[in-house]
């Protein structure tokens, strides 16, 4: 596998931010409460997304060592890596419109309640154009406090308006 990314707060913080929440709503056509995702930057010529789980999303899951589950991430992770697609194909003053998109994760460690997640964009390969609609595939992966807690695999076909 190739190296992977790591991101940090760190970077975040000397990194310029291209799209904060309100933003990403006006890509996306989520509402609030179901958008997961809280910035997209860039940092190092490379394209980074954060994301700080509520509380809501821990209750009920595991209550003596509560931890963030899993789908949470993929779909936060997919979220923001269709939201970083917009700048991989010049569309960033577009909105998204998801036609279809499929998902993987392989976790690797657990999230605790109060850690940001970051996202760093791996591998978005060429995409394929058919008429108004774009294919793509590509790799997010989810760190937290330095620390690979996910990968995320995303095939997404998309239009812009």
């Amino acid at each position: 596998m190739a190296k992977l990314t790591t991101c940090t707060a760190e970077m975040r913080d000397r990194g310029t931010v291209l799209y904060r929440l309100h933003d990403l709503e006006d890509i996306v056509p989520h509402r609030r409460s179901a958008l997961l995702a809280d910035s997209i930057f860039r940092c190092d010529e490379n394209l980074f997304g954060t994301w700080m789980p509520e509380k809501c999303r821990f209750e009920g899951h595991f209550d003596s060592e509560p931890v963030l589950p899993a789908h949470y991430l993929m779909e936060s992770g997919a979220i923001l890596g269709l939201c970083a697609a917009t700048f991989f194909f010049g569309k960033e003053d577009k909105q998204l419109k998801v036609l279809a998109s499929k998902m993987s994760i392989e976790a690797k460690k657990t999230v605790a309640p109060g850690k940001e997640v970051f996202f760093s964009f791996e591998d978005f390969g060429e995409p394929r154009h058919i008429r108004s609609m774009i294919i793509f595939t590509g790799k997010v992966t989810a760190w937290v406090d330095g620390v690979l807690v996910a990968i995320i695999e995303v095939t997404g076909s998309v239009t812009f308006s």
